[in-house]
């Protein structure tokens, strides 16, 4: 019982929120152009306070094991390749493979596991997941850029300076960058600054969860309900898998196995649909991923922080 209630006091509140943020658009209360403009204040501004926050203090950080960003990163590579091989092999080089690769690897850390790993952990959980979204984001969009340009309707040759500079023009690598900088530097900062960034940072999650809500979309699944299902799978089951068994193997323990856990299981990250739609990929499919697999994780995460916390790990 007492294994229940954590896992349902950690996964809870951030699904709870997302179904309030559905439950409001169909009211009305929330549209179309609320998600819009909310998508950016959090891309631009209170999420990269949120990140510079963190990784100017980094309480918690130390007992970050190098291993779990190894890990986390090359097998998600890694099922990116097989992912994109297997989907070559049986779809071709249709918009729908991009797509689908892309909904198979790409965790949303920031809006999803983040908020889980606060209330598992606190915020020595937060910085740890921080950190390991620092070093996803640019393998992401790489990884991203590639399949897309390489299986849209309008084959796109984007060469590896513009990948670069998209990538150095993200605020949330900006925010990274800054923010371990001065951690490092160890320079004092304005208090007004402090609570005026901090103030921002909390923001995130409430605005970030509603809008996750407000635009998931089921009506795409209707016609793209296999590739849907095949991509929410890999990414809720399979991807987690994969990362879980080598990091136990290779003595990961404790509260950075749950991290990785978290990270890995969390659903497909809302930027692949806005990716999809930009590089005209299929954007049906990749939002039908995001919904699907948003809805199944609130299931596929609870059973494993269950697991893990059965087995002592939490």
């Amino acid at each position: 019982m007492n294994n229940l209630l954590f896992t349902f006091n950690s996964v809870a509140p951030t699904f709870f929120i997302i179904l309030i943020g559905a439950i409001l658009k169909r009211t009305g209360m929330l549209t179309e152009d609320y998600v819009k403009r909310s998508s950016l204040i959090i891309f631009r501004i209170t999420l990269p306070a949120l990140i510079f926050v963190k990784m100017v203090t980094r309480e918690g950080a130390s007992g970050l094991d190098p291993k779990m960003i190894l890990l986390f990163l090359g097998v998600s590579t890694a099922v990116f390749g097989v992912t994109w091989l297997t989907a070559w092999r049986l779809m071709g080089t249709t918009p729908s493979v991009g797509a689908l690769v892309q909904g198979s690897f790409r965790s949303n850390i920031a809006i999803v596991s983040l908020p889980i790993l606060y209330n598992m952990l606190g915020d020595a959980g937060v910085v740890t997941g921080v950190i390991l979204l620092a070093a996803a984001m640019p393998v992401y969009n790489i990884l991203s850029v590639v399949v897309l340009a390489s299986t849209g309707d309008h084959r796109q040759h984007i060469g590896a300076w513009q990948i670069v500079v998209t990538i150095l023009k993200n605020p949330l690598i900006i925010a990274v960058a800054v923010g371990a900088l001065v951690g490092w530097l160890a320079l004092p900062l304005p208090r007004v600054l402090v609570a005026t960034t901090e103030g921002l940072a909390q923001l995130t999650f409430p605005l970030a969860l509603l809008g996750i809500g407000a635009s998931l979309k089921g009506e795409t699944l209707r016609t793209k309900a296999t590739a849907a299902m095949t991509a929410t799978v890999i990414k809720l089951v399979l991807l987690p898998l994969a990362v879980m068994i080598p990091a136990y193997l290779a003595g990961l323990r404790g509260e950075n196995l749950a991290v990785l856990f978290v990270v890995s299981g969390a659903p497909t990250a809302v930027a692949s649909f806005i990716m999809a739609k930009a590089m005209d990929s299929d954007g049906d499919l990749a939002a039908g991923i995001v919904f699907l697999a948003t809805v199944c994780s609130a299931l596929t995460l609870s059973a494993g922080i269950l697991v893990l916390r059965s087995m002592g790990q939490l």
